[in-house]
C-alpha cells in the first residue's frame, strides 16, 4: 500500500504486515474481475463520491472519526477540479 497512516490492518504488527494485508485485499478485488485497483484514504474517497454529484464547485470540510483519532480535510471539489485530475 502506498499511503501509510496511523492505523494498521487488524492483526498487523508491522509495516510488512500491513503490506501483506493490503496485497491480499488487492488480489481479492482482482480475483472478482477488477482490473485496476487503487486505494484511497477515507477523506479522499468521500470527496470523490460527493464530487461526482456536483455540477458546481464547492469548498467542503470532511471529518474522519474513528480508530482513536479524528482527521479533518478541507478540499475544493467540483467539475473543474475533476477535469484537472
Amino acid at each position: 500500500m502506498s499511503e501509510k497512516g496511523p492505523v494498521r490492518f487488524v492483526g498487523a504488527k508491522s509495516e510488512e504486515g500491513d503490506d501483506f494485508a493490503g496485497s491480499r485485499q488487492r488480489e481479492a478485488f482482482m480475483a472478482t474481475g477488477f482490473e485496476d485497483v487503487d486505494f484511497q484514504l477515507g477523506p479522499v474517497a468521500a470527496a470523490f463520491a460527493y464530487e461526482a454529484m456536483l455540477d458546481h464547485k464547492e469548498l467542503i470540510l470532511i471529518g474522519d472519526f474513528g480508530g482513536g483519532i479524528s482527521n479533518f480535510s478541507l478540499l475544493r471539489v467540483g467539475p473543474e477540479v475533476r477535469r484537472r485530475g
